[in-house]
C-alpha cells in the first residue's frame, strides 16, 4: 500500500492590492512558500540525498536542533510542538481564571468568573486527547478536593468571605477552583507520574501557599489561626495531588501510546 501524498511541498500563490483613492492604484505579484509538516519530516529528507536526517549532507535536519532537543531526541519534533503550545494555552487559561476566581468579589461579577472557569473546563476537554477520561477524573478529584474545603468551612477552619455558611457560592467557586486545578494534572504534573513522594511534598507545600493568597485578598480568613487551618491544608494537599496524578497515571494514556 502506497503511502498517502505528501503536504509538504512549495505551495504558489498571488499577492493583490487595490485602492480605489484618493489615486486609484493595482498591482500583483506572485509568491511562494515553503510549508513543512513535521509529521513528514523523514519522509521529505529521504527525497534526496542532498538532505538527511540522520547522516551529514548539504541539508540535514538534527532533532537536537530544536526545542530542547538535547534532552529528548526520542520525542518526536510534531510532539514536542503540540506538548508546548498546550502548556502555554492550560497556563494561560488556568492563571486568568484561577485569578478571577480569588480576585472577584461576590458582590461584584463573581458568576462571570464561575462562568469563565466552567468554560475554560470545557475548552480543556476539547483539546484533550481522551476527554471523556480526562473529565471523569477531574470532576471526582474536584469533588473530592471541594468536600474537604466544606468540611473546613463548616468545621471553623476556615471562613469564606467572613462566614462558614456552606452557600451555593462557597459551592460554585471552590468546585470550579479545584475543577481549574484539575486541568493541570496531565500537563504541568506529568513530571511527578514516578515521583509521587515528590508530588505529595509539593502539595504540602503549595496548597497551603494557595489559600494563603486567598487570605491576602480578602476570598478566605481563618478564625482559628492559621497554623491549624493551614496544616490541615498541607494535608489536603499532600494527599489529594499524589493521588490525583497516580489516577491520571493509571487512567489515561501518554499521547500515541497505551496506558502507563
Amino acid at each position: 500500500m502506497s503511502p498517502p501524498p505528501l503536504e509538504s511541498a512549495i505551495y504558489e500563490g498571488e499577492v493583490r492590492h487595490r485602492r480605489a483613492g484618493p489615486i486609484p492604484h493595482e498591482f500583483r505579484f506572485p509568491l511562494f512558500m515553503v510549508y513543512l509538516d513535521l509529521a513528514e519530516r523523514g519522509r521529505v529528507f529521504s527525497i534526496t540525498r542532498l538532505w538527511s536526517a540522520s547522516r551529514p549532507a548539504p541539508a540535514r535536519f538534527r532533532r537536537s536542533d530544536y526545542l530542547d532537543g538535547a534532552g529528548c531526541n526520542t520525542t518526536p519534533l510534531d510532539t514536542s510542538v503540540r506538548d508546548r503550545v498546550e502548556h502555554e494555552i492550560n497556563f494561560v487559561g488556568f492563571e486568568a481564571c484561577w485569578f478571577g476566581l480569588v480576585l472577584t468579589t461576590p458582590d461584584g461579577h463573581l458568576w462571570l468568573a464561575i462562568s469563565a472557569g466552567a468554560a475554560w473546563f470545557f475548552v480543556h476537554l476539547f483539546l484533550s486527547p481522551q476527554p471523556a477520561r480526562e473529565g471523569a477524573l477531574i470532576l471526582i478529584g474536584a469533588a473530592i478536593g471541594t468536600a474537604w474545603d466544606a468540611a473546613s468551612l463548616t468545621s471553623g477552619l476556615i471562613a469564606h468571605d467572613h462566614s462558614h455558611a456552606f452557600t451555593l457560592v462557597f459551592l460554585a467557586r471552590f468546585l470550579v477552583l479545584w475543577i481549574l486545578f484539575g486541568t493541570t494534572i496531565r500537563i504541568f504534573f506529568a513530571w511527578f507520574r514516578d515521583r509521587l513522594p515528590i508530588a505529595a511534598a509539593v502539595g504540602a507545600l503549595g496548597g497551603p501557599a494557595a489559600y494563603w493568597f486567598g487570605i491576602r485578598m480578602g476570598m478566605l480568613s481563618l478564625p482559628s489561626g492559621p497554623f491549624p487551618a493551614l496544616l490541615v491544608v498541607a494535608l489536603q494537599y499532600a494527599l489529594l495531588l499524589p493521588l490525583w496524578v497516580c489516577a491520571f497515571r493509571r487512567a489515561l494514556r501518554p499521547r500515541g501510546g497505551l496506558p502507563a
